[in-house]
Formats: C-alpha cells, sequence, structure tokens
C-alpha cells in the first residue's frame, strides 16, 4: 500500500504495473489505507492514469512522471524481431498469431482465487480459424490452474514465458477481457477484442473506471460465435483507427523514453 518510511537521501520512484481499468486502492469500497504522498515520482502513461491516481493513492500532480511505464519503451520503439521469437516458441513463421490473456477473476462458486476455466472452445476456433491463425494462451500470474486448455499444433500456452511485451510484439490480435494488457497492446495499434463474456457480473463485484462498452475499440463482446465471425472479417485499418484514438487518450504522455527519464530523476543528485 506504498512505503511508509525513507531513509535519508532515498529516492523513491514507482512505475506501477499498467493502466488502471478496474477500481484500484482507495477508490475500491472499504478501502482508505492508500496513500503515496511520501513517494518521489510516480510514472504516468496518460492524463487518465493522473486522474485516477490522485483518487486512489492520494498523489499529487508535482509527483507525476509524464513518460509512460519504462517496460513499454520496448513496444514504442517497435524494434522486434518477430521471426526469431517465433522459432524460439515452435511457432509457424506463416500464421497470424491470436493471443487470449485474460484477467484474474476469482472463482464465485467455490472462492478459489487460482483457477481460470477457459471459455473457449478449441475445436470450434481451430476450425474456423486453424486455416490462417496459431492461438496462443496466457494466464494471469496468480492463475495456477487452467481449465478446458488442450495444447495442440493450434493452441500453444505460453503462461510461463518470461517476458509479456517481447510477446506482445509477435501478436497480430490480442483477446482480453478487463485486463490492462490492452493498453500495452494498443502501443502496437493492432487489433483488440475484449471477450467479456461474464461482463456484468465482473463489473458489479469489481468496478470499471471505464464504459467498455462504449469505450474499448470494439466494445464488450459476450458470445464465442460473434467474436470468430468479427476475427474472420476483420479490416485492419478501421481497426487501426480504433487503436489511434485509445493512444490518444490512454497513453498520450507515452513517450519511448520512460527509462531514460526515470534513471534521469534518480541519479540527478549524483
Amino acid at each position: 500500500r506504498g512505503l511508509h518510511f525513507q531513509k535519508k537521501d532515498c529516492v523513491y520512484l514507482n512505475t506501477w504495473h499498467g493502466i488502471c481499468l478496474d477500481y484500484i486502492g482507495n477508490d475500491r469500497p472499504g478501502r482508505k489505507d492508500y496513500n503515496f504522498k511520501k513517494l518521489n515520482y510516480m510514472c504516468v502513461s496518460g492524463d487518465f492514469d493522473k486522474k485516477i491516481y490522485k483518487t486512489a493513492f492520494n498523489c499529487r500532480d508535482d509527483q507525476f512522471l509524464e513518460c509512460g511505464m519504462p517496460r513499454n519503451d520496448y513496444l514504442v520503439k517497435g524494434k522486434f524481431d518477430v521471426d526469431k521469437l517465433k522459432k524460439e516458441l515452435g511457432l509457424s513463421l506463416d500464421k497470424k498469431i491470436i493471443l487470449y490473456a485474460p484477467t484474474w477473476r476469482e472463482n464465485y462458486a467455490d472462492k478459489t482465487v487460482d483457477t481460470f476455466e477457459s471459455p473457449i472452445h478449441l475445436k470450434l476456433w481451430k476450425e474456423k480459424l486453424g486455416k490462417d491463425y496459431i492461438f496462443l494462451f496466457r494466464a494471469h500470474s496468480i492463475t495456477k490452474n487452467i481449465m478446458n486448455l488442450e495444447t495442440d499444433d493450434f493452441c500453444y500456452d505460453v503462461s510461463s514465458y518470461p517476458d509479456t511485451n517481447r510477446l506482445l510484439s509477435i501478436v497480430d490480435i490480442l483477446i482480453t477481457d478487463y485486463s490492462s494488457i490492452a493498453l500495452d497492446f494498443a502501443i502496437l495499434g493492432r487489433p483488440i477484442f475484449n471477450f467479456g463474456y461474464d461482463y456484468d457480473e465482473y463489473k458489479q463485484k469489481h468496478g470499471f473506471y471505464v464504459d467498455y462498452e462504449k469505450e474499448m475499440p470494439n466494445g464488450i463482446i459476450k458470445e464465442e460465435d460473434k467474436l470468430i465471425a468479427l476475427i474472420k472479417n476483420i479490416n485492419l485499418k478501421e481497426e487501426a483507427n480504433k487503436l489511434n484514438l485509445i493512444k490518444n487518450f490512454y497513453l498520450n504522455l507515452t513517450n519511448g523514453n520512460s527509462i531514460a527519464q526515470c534513471v534521469n530523476v534518480l541519479f540527478k543528485k549524483r
């Protein structure tokens, strides 16, 4: 909940881990214990972040480092060796890649927090899309037990791959639900689909800062058949235009030089 102490001459920089779309910190019901007033710098990706951090963490304007998240410099600069990584993962070089990366969710039935039951029927996806696509699945880091996932030459489980952004560099289409990975991927200007099969339930239990139906590139897609149809009939030019709007709103302060700016403020006195 923030560092509540600092040694003399200690500089506290918080890079955070994603653009927040569902409620965090003090904005969650019953929480008023987050206080980041003692930190020196807080990285923000856009003006949207700044507004959230003021209420969720009690941050001030003078704490914000307007540069984006350091780990996203890699995506902004776009210097990827796609074929090399595909070979490393044992993937075909001549097929496009879909990544399904759902966020963490507790199992409401038995209250477990480490199990995810995939809503994707992979035999159907392979039948409809297997000629042109490979399907990658990446679980949230908290998730340990994945149900209904059968890997083969169409579906690969990449949950253990250590570098998410490097993985994103080879992905043509991202499917997520409510994860901030969508806004990391938006940097690349490639299609994003929010598959919110449990949207109403998740919204009630967690709460959102955004209206997914109106503000995400393709709204909320609740039916699997509709999602497959959208992918089969995708218009890349239209999707790129949608992503420009997203980047201009959520990522307007992300510049690709976050690492350098963080190093400069941390060591400027040295």
